[in-house]
């Protein structure tokens, strides 16, 4: 069992009652959302410096601007890392398993819905730019 961060990302921040929807996927998938937090007014040094790993990627601005601006509601969680990065899908709504979260609320990979640490190293440093 591990801490590892989950955000969830503008797309589904600011769609009626898919958070929550999301939120209870989350709530099967983990012992326990130790803290959550809305992120209204997030800045993007911090964003940058989430997805520092990505700076030499094509991918760099494009994870940027899925964060920046938020809203967002980011969580500090509890439980099977792996079990909870399965349950979020591939990166690519479109070959991510039939219900996954991506799979049923993400329109595409640019509106993909959700980050969840990649490993226990990811999200001790995620962990401490958020919390």
């Amino acid at each position: 069992m591990d801490d590892f961060l989950v955000i969830l990302k503008r797309e589904c921040v600011l769609t009626g009652t898919m958070p929550g929807q999301v939120i209870e996927r989350i709530k099967s998938h983990v012992k326990c959302i130790v803290r959550s937090q809305y992120v209204y007014d997030v800045s993007e040094e911090m964003v940058k410096e989430h997805y520092a790993d990505l700076k030499e990627s094509d991918h760099f601005e494009g994870a940027v601007s899925q964060l920046f601006p938020g809203p967002l509601i980011v969580m500090k969680c509890y439980g099977d890392l792996e079990g909870m990065r399965k349950a979020c899908g591939a990166t690519d709504p479109k070959k991510a398993e039939p219900g996954t979260i991506r799979a049923d609320f993400a329109k595409d990979i640019s509106a993909n819905v959700i980050h969840c640490s990649k490993n226990k190293e990811e999200a001790e440093r995620e962990l401490k730019i958020w919390f």
